[in-house]
């Protein structure tokens, strides 16, 4: 929902108690062909932030 942000960052997702997190996203700054594809990249994870 921020205006100003990486083309992959699809913001905070947070865990339940026993560690599973779901998400369901609908992006339109995310593309799948073209030069600023997301195929191919990574997902940075982060514990106890």
């Amino acid at each position: 929902t921020d205006t100003e942000r990486h083309v992959g960052d699809l913001g905070n997702i947070v865990a339940d108690a026993s560690g599973v997190a779901k998400i369901d996203v609908k992006d339109s700054l995310v593309k799948l062909s073209g030069e600023h594809s997301v195929i191919g990249r990574s997902i940075v994870v982060h514990a106890g932030v």
